[in-house]
């Protein structure tokens, strides 16, 4: 396919200064990419294309770019607009662009997105673990990753992780070589020919009946009885982990017809929160006196499937579940709308907010009560099975 490239100059007339000059910009287009820049050179709009001094100079500018394009494309590396600059301007020409490079680019780009350390260091696992699982060196020249480097990182994850978490881990891969060869740094991106497969996200939450259970069930150890205590707080305020250790006293606030709620920012997306606190969060938090007994998430979530077999509840729960059960229980017993649940819970839209609009086994049931379908008076299903067998052994019989 043709590529397009030329070079010109510029002393435009809009951006004269008090002196009566302006400045002398170069105007560089590759392939419809267009950037322009400034030369540390001055002019008169008017004297421009007289200047032969200023002239030659622009000729050496532009036999410079030329060059830099020219062996882009002898070495049959990736050229883009922003590339030939790039070299120009700083004069990496003979840099390799390394794997390494490539994930430094990526995690300063994540960075500057001002998300949660925890989500920033999800990312930065990925890119310390690509090497050891592929066996590539880092000083490589990323434009060199195949989509076979790409299937190996995965069957390295398989080894490790859930489906789950290969396939967030695929993702944030992908995430890397995106950036790389969308700013033109890379000339292909692996993951143009492999589609990473979704994998069903399954939310579990607790029906109201076992949060019932769970609320009655006397516990003699206090380890188990403080993470039960914890757990039944996020099921009733919908706080996420993050959130919830970042909770203070101040934060519990009384609305005008005495209504506890909590209204902040999440810690994970910075999205605004409205958690107004239900009973059992109230009784809770007056019990602690506002010092939740907090331990590490890895802690909790082994204390609180310990206490999810205590109780006989078979079900792989975590304090995810949790806030998936709030916002089944808003949606089941408090039938409110889905886009106030969708508020409550931080989320951008409400499409989020349909992943965790699950309905109780309760829900159903009681939905169903009394539209049983109607008997027939004085005569049941069974005594018509029962009279057809007769009738067909009597015309059997007689072979009618």
């Amino acid at each position: 396919m043709k590529r397009t490239y030329s070079v010109k100059f510029y002393c435009k007339k809009s951006a004269v200064l008090k002196d009566g000059t302006a400045p002398v910009e170069v105007s560089l287009i590759y392939n419809g990419e267009r950037l322009q820049w400034q030369l540390p050179r001055k002019c008169r709009p008017e004297l421009f294309s007289k200047d032969e001094d200023l002239q030659a100079y622009c000729t050496t500018i532009k036999n410079r770019l030329n060059k830099i394009h020219t062996n882009l494309e002898i070495n049959n590396e990736v050229i883009t607009a922003y590339r030939i600059k790039d070299i120009f301007l700083n004069g990496n020409e003979h840099k390799s662009y390394t794997i390494q490079n490539l994930f430094d680019d990526g995690l300063r780009v994540k960075k500057a997105e001002r998300r949660a350390i925890s989500t920033y260091r999800k990312y930065e696992l990925v890119a310390d673990r690509f090497c050891p699982r592929t066996g590539l060196n880092p000083n490589m020249e990323a434009g060199r990753v195949t989509v076979t480097d790409v299937l190996n990182f995965k069957s390295g994850a398989e080894s490790e992780h859930s489906p789950v978490t290969v396939f967030k881990e695929l993702k944030h891969l992908k995430y890397f070589f995106k950036i790389a060869f969308e700013s033109g740094k890379i000339k292909s991106n692996p993951f143009a020919t492999y589609k990473i497969k979704a994998v069903a996200l399954e939310k579990p939450y607790l029906e109201y009946s076992e949060v019932l259970k769970l609320k009655t069930k006397l516990i003699a150890s206090d380890r188990l009885d403080k993470a039960r205590d914890l757990f039944l707080f996020l099921c009733f305020s919908g706080l996420e982990w993050a959130d919830l250790v970042n909770l203070k006293k101040e934060d519990i606030k009384k609305n005008s017809i005495g209504q506890l709620y909590i209204k902040k920012p999440r810690v994970k997306t910075n999205i605004e929160y409205v958690s107004v606190l239900y009973e059992d969060a109230v009784d809770l938090w007056d019990f602690y006196k506002g010092e939740l007994p907090i331990v590490s998430p890895q802690k909790f979530n082994k204390n609180i499937k310990d206490v999810a077999k205590l109780v006989g509840i078979d079900k792989e729960i975590s304090s995810l579940t949790a806030r998936h059960t709030y916002a089944c229980y808003l949606l089941n017993q408090k039938k409110l709308p889905i886009d106030v649940v969708s508020k409550m819970l931080g989320h951008n839209s409400t499409i989020q907010t349909k992943h965790y609009a699950k309905m109780f086994a309760e829900t159903v049931f009681e939905a169903n009560k009394g539209r049983e379908t109607p008997k027939r008076r004085g005569y049941s299903y069974m005594e018509y099975i029962e009279d057809k067998k007769m009738l067909d052994a009597f015309e059997s019989m007689f072979n009618l």
